[in-house]
């Protein structure tokens, strides 16, 4: 464990009360805040997903800064508790204001990474979220969200001092701009959003597309996984409830569609299972389904 250092101000603007936005160091210096499980508000301050960082010997790794300026800051005072390290890279998983809505907060990184097609979606979604969430953000620029001046086409190696992260651009799956991140170190994959624990997994990008994802990082064996919501843990806890609901979605809905069911008739509550208990499922399950009756009906 890391000695803590002297609290450094980030200035006089608002943070997150400290009981309100616990850290948890995961594995040595891989730090973790575990967003809350609701719907992103300007009551929570957007912090419904992970944040954290990562302290190599010469800088930081910021992982994808929270869903508002506020919760941004205080990630920010958090990682000045801790190390007064340079922040060398921000590293933007995917593009859903839950994770990059604070982006403006940590502009003075050396470098901004995200998925080559990360732009791209910035450019198609930011107006409607910007919208949406303006409560939540400093500005109303689609550069609050973040410019980044490296994209990853593939895969790209950076090195924090004595540690490397491995970011590795995949195919559609949860979004088409997903980002995971592999501390060497420890042997721990950020996954962001392509893994959720104990919240239902939002689909946004391919049902198809997603479940070949997950068989992709699942051959890797990871030991261990910190989730886009919910705790970090070992991989296998928190990739077999997620596999089998995607699995079950898909599976149900070809049927559907083979027995010439309406979208409408599908979305009949109990129509299509659920494959166990999930938080938010009231609100999420519904979308899950329209969106894979669109994608699998052209199958």
């Amino acid at each position: 464990m890391m000695a803590l250092l002297p609290r450094i101000s980030v200035g006089s603007e608002r943070l997150l009360p400290e009981g309100d936005y616990p850290m948890e160091e995961f594995q040595p210096g891989l730090f973790v805040h575990v967003g809350r499980h609701e719907e992103m508000l300007p009551e929570n301050h957007g912090d419904i997903g992970n944040s954290g960082f990562i302290v190599g010997d010469h800088s930081v790794a910021v992982i994808d800064p929270g869903g508002s300026a506020v919760a941004a800051r205080t990630l920010m005072s958090r990682i000045r508790q801790i190390t007064d390290l340079p922040i060398d890279y921000l590293i933007l998983t995917h593009f859903h204001p839950d994770h990059v809505a604070g982006a403006s907060v940590f502009a003075e990184a050396t470098h901004t990474i995200a998925h080559h097609h990360y732009i791209r979606a910035v450019a198609q979604r930011s107006v409607f979220y910007i919208e949406r969430f303006a409560d939540l953000m400093e500005s109303t620029s689609p550069e609050a969200f973040g410019v980044p001046d490296t994209v990853v086409e593939d895969s790209l190696v950076i090195d924090l001092g004595n540690r490397e992260l491995e970011l590795v651009a995949h195919a559609v799956g949860h979004t088409d701009n997903d980002l995971s991140v592999y501390d060497r170190n420890t042997e721990t994959l950020w996954a962001s959003d392509l893994i959720f624990v104990e919240r239902m997994p939002s689909l946004d990008g391919s049902l198809t597309g997603w479940l070949n994802v997950l068989e992709q990082l699942n051959a890797a064996n990871y030991p261990y996984v910190v989730p886009g919501h919910g705790r970090p843990s070992a991989w296998r806890d928190a990739v077999n409830p997620q596999w089998d609901y995607l699995k079950t979605l898909k599976k149900s809905v070809k049927k559907a569609i083979s027995d010439g069911k309406t979208l409408s008739q599908v979305l009949e509550p109990g129509a299509i299972d659920s494959a166990g208990e999930w938080l938010l499922r009231d609100t999420q399950h519904f979308t899950n389904i329209t969106k894979a009756y669109i994608e699998l009906e052209w199958e």
